[in-house]
């Protein structure tokens, strides 16, 4: 039974080992814009915003993360706190993919440029597209977590 509980422990300790580098990054960060002088719309400024908002969201996630491999260790994965953790975890993956947009979206010149044929740029949002896709993963991950649960509650009732 021991064996059964190494991969949780080395996946939570990953979880805190990501969480912990994250929000060093964005104490670094946080320190980076509030030293340097900067003139009030400099490029560098802008990308370290996207850079805190990333780090801050990703840190976010990984510490609920590592709550949710907690509770899965002690035998307890269907529980109804485990799917509230998860539809947050789709919550932040939105909401912070959504800043990242409005960011880049505010400031053109933050977007990513792809040259379609000589003499034809496009401008795209496609790099920060994926949190919106994490978050619908996590929203049907929570809901199987739900039919999980409504089943073992069922079983459990079952003599």
């Amino acid at each position: 039974m021991k064996h059964r509980k190494v991969p949780f422990r080395v996946l939570t300790a990953l979880c805190d080992l990501a969480f912990i580098s994250l929000t060093a990054k964005c104490i670094l960060v946080l320190v980076a814009l509030f030293t340097k002088e900067y003139t009030p719309q400099t490029l560098e400024r802008i990308n370290l915003l996207v850079q805190l908002a990333e780090s801050m969201g990703y840190s976010i996630v990984f510490c609920s993360l590592s709550i949710l491999l907690r509770k899965a260790m002690e035998q307890r994965p269907f529980q109804g706190q485990n799917i509230q953790i998860i539809y947050f975890i789709a919550f932040v993956f939105f909401a912070f993919g959504a800043i990242l947009v409005f960011i880049k979206i505010a400031y053109k010149e933050t977007l990513d440029v792809v040259t379609v044929y000589p003499g034809f740029i496009v401008h795209t949002l496609a790099t920060h597209v994926d949190h919106f896709f994490m978050g619908l993963f996590a929203i049907c991950l929570a809901y199987i977590f739900k039919e999980g649960s409504r089943l073992a509650h069922e079983n459990h009732l079952t003599i």
